[in-house]
């Protein structure tokens, strides 16, 4: 792993890879230091473009371009406003420009020293990699090879075999030996075509299937035309076969059963071959069918890929022979060509390396040791031997480069107005959330402009090459950045098995000396799985309905009967919303804690979603990117596809904010938000903690700064810290990052809307008919008044009209009232191409190093596939980026979305995940218990539709879930499950369960029949006590679950905070559970629990009556879900006696003393006494 030191970043890895020799094209030896987050040595214009979008773009930027300028780039800068330009540049004398250009040669002679020393130690690994002076080609596997060298009469051998070419077509074979004798590589000859049809026919050299792999490669020199390299191909009937041809310049490969429905065509997206030079041309294909199996290779440089058609499911096979220079019929080659090859397999990429080698350059880059032709900047990145073919254009484009000078910096508006103090303007600081530049920065901009805004060459850093110093396949290694495999269902001996899951635990316990325990009492599984499923108790009817149920499958039938009801979706939307951070306030840094008054839209989409089984692929989509999903700007109507597609992105609007408390929201404000929000997506999805890679290199993971950066540009399109939305509040002025609300209006909301338009305007016009009607009997002076007026004026002068209209206004104004709420909802949206995306030195905004281009972590992408960022739909103004990634999350064989998911919901079922650090499947995690068992629900989650109902079945209906939790022998000593598996790291028994702190809540609510199970909407209201307490207000009499009950981030409800509800900072993967005395007193000695025994006593008293034993077996029914056992019943029957005795004292005392009994009997104090311990009990507290 790279290591870091101070702002330089230093590979720990060997300064070169092990395969020496790279193509000639855009490839490196690793000669110079990694400066991927290095400062250049020179300002640049990404220096200068990091500076300005801090402080200058807000008022000239992609929005907003005060007076006509625009100061992203040196393009605008030259041309500038309505002022004019923002830099001057004069034309420097050839004086000025010879010493620009000797002070440049001075630069790159300080940039050389540590460079040269190394190049005798390259040359000489060199020369023991290629003895001979030259790279020789893999033979395995190579079943064809037409040299095309030497004489004409030579040209058709086919080294490999004694069957030859044959030249067909009109003219005299011809050769190009010795018109190339600068050319090392094919100075002996190759094959020249001329277009008119000649060619050569290689016969049935090889025959592949189309589920076989093999590689073609050629060098080619070509006119720009269309010509084929090598075809195997039956044309123009079906085109059915093999195809690689030179489309004037774009190589292409068809592979063909009928074209086109039944084909493979793909072609690189931007490579072009147009310059008449050599280059190396190689496709390979792996056979799989796909259209993914197809590589193509220019100058051993894998290409990124356009894909046409991708529809193959028939065979290519022909009985076509195997061409050179023409297909059938058509595309007749123009140009050289040279070593043509087939190979019977896929190479590697080392081996495609040494075919594409030109061993002219390669002569030359042994012969370099000393020579000054080495000279190069640090951040050049080629090889050595390709330097010298880019010699000259180098020197030329330096001198174009000098040809600007500045003689006087001041002479540039952009320099003045910084200086001023105008720019930027100070009225407008706290609006705009920036600060004035520093002298530094002030500094560096006057450098730039003063050495002639010299545009400096740096690429933006991307990952995935095959070539990649930072990550390679060894970190790609590590179980977790591997996909998940098919794991074949293990026999097991053990009787006990219900479905493979248990075959999977029971050979791990075979290996631990254990087997399962005893199947749990059918009163205890379903008081489990009705916490499980919907954290609430069943009621006595509905646990007496599964007991009397003796079918087979009673337990299956319990589960799907729980699956399908609302409750579902409240328990289990609440474990989502802890994973993204849900909370009713922004947070943040400050005290204000502003209210996030639309929150509540996401929490009802994620219940919603949950209970109608949205397959988990789906889900994360619409989260990640459900506003570049359908064209909601231009849709005539809001479907609730669209509006939940849009409250879907509030997952990415749930971390803290602290740019919603200050009047100015600074950058580093800003940042800490994107931060935020990207350890969110991580932890959540990927499973991995990539916020320890914003300040440097991840310590552990192969997870670069790089990385974390590229990731948080495809973010960017929403979240750009350089043009940013202030998320409450907010004016329309310019300078203000006001809000932007979408109004969205259902058909249903419609439907609503209209219906009660006809009622009001009916009840209206009674009133308007009967007031006009009246009008006549006024003073001719009174009859000129307006509607409104008139209505208003005999209101107050008429009773008999006041009478009649009183009751009809009102009735129009709750008819009103009734009207639909305009939907605002907190949504995130892209808008449009955003600033560019810097590395951040130490992670801090004012020191930018290289800049970085959108894309996922390296170590979890194929190096062979590009991540390819499209816009949603055609004329899109959104960048696509967040779709991208979300398709790319979801593939199938993604190494970690399904096992973080399917390991999140084991963990809920079983006390702890088969991964146990449920939120970092990294290094720093821990290995899984049953890797194997991960790796199959993981594969059966896919298989079935990434269904989440389809995992609780799987795993509820397991022998391994029907587990007793007991882990104490019938004699009261550990059992031998407790005894070898303390931790039940193998799953020998099932948890004991501490409620959560909503299940303790809404439990209590329940049994005392308070509970309000209305469903959706705003948040319910809290009380702030003065004493400290939080308390939640009544609801009609009672209250909502607590899902539904507003939670600040600072000003969490008394009771839930007991109970350990977490933080939201900015998240929670895994709650911490807690047993403290606090909990036990609040029990005890809270009003609201007290009041809740009284109901629950009530509760007790109307289903049982009023006989001691009726009553303790009721309550211990409704508490516990089981009747009491008999020394329970005995001593519940003394308690209740001794506590009617105490209240009848107590009352009779009360009466004597003056304060007579205003509230409930002494029996029923009593019980609700009793109902009090049980409260308190550990039997009401856990879940067995």
């Amino acid at each position: 792993m790279p290591s870091c030191s101070g702002d330089r970043f230093v590979s720990s890895r060997l300064p070169f890879p092990s395969t020496l020799l790279l193509p000639a094209v855009g490839l490196w030896f690793g000669l110079v230091a990694d400066v991927r987050a290095e400062r250049a040595p020179v300002v640049t214009q990404h220096d200068v473009q990091a500076i300005l979008l801090r402080h200058c773009t807000i008022c000239h930027g992609r929005h907003h371009q005060e007076g006509g300028l625009n100061l992203l780039d040196r393009k605008s800068l030259l041309k500038g406003g309505k002022s004019g330009p923002a830099i001057v540049l004069k034309k420097g004398t050839k004086a000025e420009q010879s010493a620009a250009l000797d002070s440049a040669r001075a630069r790159l002679d300080a940039a050389k020293k540590g460079l040269q020393s190394r190049i005798p130690e390259l040359v000489d690994r060199l020369k023991k990699q290629f003895p001979t002076g030259k790279a020789e080609p893999a033979s395995s596997g190579l079943i064809a090879h037409f040299p095309l060298d030497g004489p004409a009469a030579q040209l058709v051998k086919n080294s490999r075999s004694k069957t030859d070419a044959v030249f067909h077509g009109p003219g005299a074979l011809r050769t190009t030996a010795g018109q190339d004798s600068k050319d090392e590589t094919h100075k002996t000859g190759a094959l020249f075509l001329d277009g008119t049809g000649q060619h050569l026919d290689a016969g049935q050299v090889a025959d592949f299937r189309s589920d076989q792999p093999f590689t073609c490669s050629a060098w080619i020199k070509p006119a720009d035309k269309v010509g084929a390299i090598i075809t195997r191909i039956n044309e123009p009937n079906d085109f059915r076969g093999i195809d690689f041809t030179n489309n004037r310049g774009l190589v292409e490969v068809h592979l063909v059963d009928k074209w086109p429905t039944n084909a493979i065509k793909v072609a690189p997206e931007t490579v072009r071959i147009t310059d008449r030079q050599w280059h190396h041309v190689l496709f390979s294909y792996d056979g799989s069918g796909k259209a993914s199996g197809v590589k193509i290779y220019i100058d051993g440089t894998r290409a990124r890929l356009k894909i046409f058609f991708d529809t193959l499911t028939g065979d290519f096979r022909t009985s076509e022979p195997w061409r050179i220079g023409r297909r059938k019929s058509s595309a007749f080659y123009e140009g050289s060509i040279d070593e043509v090859r087939i190979y019977r397999r896929v190479l590697t990429d080392s081996e495609i390396t040494l075919l594409a080698v030109d061993n002219q350059q390669l002569k030359r880059a042994l012969e370099v040791v000393g020579k000054e032709e080495t000279r190069r900047t640090q951040t050049d990145k080629q090889a050595l031997f390709q330097y010298f073919a880019d010699r000259d254009k180098n020197i030329s484009k330096r001198k174009q480069e000098l040809r600007h000078l500045s003689a006087r910096p001041e002479d540039s508006l952009v320099l003045r107005k910084i200086r001023s103090g105008e720019m930027p303007p100070k009225e407008n600081l706290l609006n705009t959330g920036t600060r004035p530049l520093k002298a530094r920065d002030i500094a560096r901009l006057e450098q730039w402009i003063k050495a002639g805004a010299p545009e400096v060459e740096l690429p933006a850093e991307t990952a995935g090459t095959a070539d990649d110093p930072l990550v390679d396949d060894d970190d790609r290694g590590y179980w977790a950045f591997q996909a998940p495999v098919h794991i074949p269902v293990p026999r097991s001996p053990d009787s006990s098995i219900a479905n493979p899951i248990d075959a999977f635990v029971a050979n791990r316990l075979q290996e631990a000396g254990l087997t399962f325990s005893p199947t749990a009492q059918p009163s205890t599984l379903a008081r489990r799985a009705y916490f499980d499923l919907h954290g609430l108790p069943p009621t006595p009817s509905q646990l007496q309905q599964f007991l009397d149920d003796d079918r087979p499958g009673a337990f299956a039938r319990l589960v799907d009967r729980l699956l399908a009801s609302p409750r579902y979706g409240e328990r289990w939307g609440r474990h989502w919303l802890d994973a993204v951070g849900y909370a009713d306030s922004f947070g943040g840094k400050l005290e204000a804690d502003h209210m996030r008054p639309y929150a509540w839209r996401y929490r009802d989409y994620v219940i919603r979603a949950f209970n109608g089984d949205r397959p988990y692929d789906r889900f994360l989509v619409e989260q990640l990117a459900g506003d570049e999903l359908v064209d909601y700007e231009n849709a005539t109507k809001i479907s609730q596809e669209i509006y939940e597609n849009l409250v879907a992105t509030g997952f990415m609007r749930m971390a803290p904010d602290s740019t919603s408390e200050r009047e100015v929201a600074f950058i580093s404000d800003r940042l800490d938000v994107i931060a935020d929000q990207l350890d969110v997506f991580s932890t959540v999805v990927l499973g991995l903690t990539v916020k320890c890679a914003r300040c440097h290199d991840h310590k552990y993971d192969p997870i670069p700064q790089r990385d974390y950066y590229r990731l948080a540009a495809i973010f960017k399109g929403a979240f750009d810290e350089n043009d940013w939305l202030k998320p409450v509040g907010g004016t329309e002025k310019r300078y203000k990052f006001g809000i932007r609300r979408l109004n969205i209006v259902t058909d249903e909301d419609k439907t609503e809307n209209d219906r009660l338009s006809v009622e009001i305007n009916d009840v209206q016009h009674r009133v308007n008919v009967e007031a006009e009607r009246l009008r006549k009997t006024l003073p001719e002076k009174e009859q000129t008044l307006a509607r409104d007026k008139l209505i208003a004026h005999l209101l107050k002068s008429n009773k008999t009209f006041k009478a009649f209209a009183e009751p009809l206004l009102k009735q129009v104004k709750e008819l009103e009232s009734q009207r639909p709420p305009a939907q605002s909802i907190q949504a995130l949206w892209d808008r449009g191409t955003p600033s560019p995306t810097y590395i951040l030195i130490r992670g801090d905004h004012d020191n930018p190093g290289r800049p970085v281009s959108p894309g996922v972590p390296a170590v979890l992408s194929d190096p062979t596939v590009p991540f390819v960022i499209r816009p949603p739909w055609k004329g899109a103004t959104q960048t696509g980026r967040r779709l991208a990634l979300a398709r790319w999350v979801v593939k199938p064989d993604h190494p970690l979305t399904s096992r973080v998911m399917v390991n999140r919901i084991w963990q809920h079922h079983f006390g702890r995940g088969l991964v146990a650090s449920v939120g970092n499947f990294g290094q720093t995690g821990t290995d899984p218990t049953h890797p194997k068992l991960l790796d199959w629900l993981a594969g059966e989650f896919v298989a079935r539709g990434w269904s989440i109902k389809a995992m609780h079945r799987l795993m509820m209906l397991s022998a391994t879930y029907r587990q007793v939790s007991s882990a104490v022998d019938p004699d009261g000593g550990p059992s031998e499950s407790q005894q070898r598996d303390p931790l039940n790291e193998w799953f020998s028994r099932m948890p004991l369960k501490r409620m959560e702190a909503e299940l303790v809540r809404d439990t209590a609510l329940w049994v005392a029949d308070r509970l309000n199970d209305t469903q959706f909407g705003p948040a319910d209201p809290v009380n702030v006590r003065k004493d400290g307490l939080v308390t939640a207000k009544s609801v009609r009499g009672g209250w909502r679950r607590s899902v539904y009950l507003r939670q600040r981030r600072k000003e969490f409800p008394t009771f839930l905070s007991t109970f350990d509800l977490p933080s939201m900072t900015p998240n929670c993967i895994q709650r911490p559970e807690s047993t403290v005395a606090l909990q036990a007193l609040f029990l005890m000695n809270n009003a609201t629990i007290d009041q809740l025994a009284g109901s629950f006593a009530e509760r007790v008293e109307k289903e049982a009556g009023t006989e001691i034993e009726l009553q303790v077996r009721r309550a211990h029914l409704v508490a516990f879900s089981r009747g009491p056992a008999d020394e329970e019943l005995e001593a519940g029957r003394e308690a209740l006696q001794l506590l009617r005795r105490h209240w009848v004292e107590h009352l009779a005392s009360e009466s004597k003393a003056g304060r007579p009994n205003k509230g409930a009997p002494a029996n029923r104090r009593a019980l609700a006494s009793y109902c009090h311990a049980l409260l308190n009990s550990a039997a009401f507290l856990y879940i067995d």
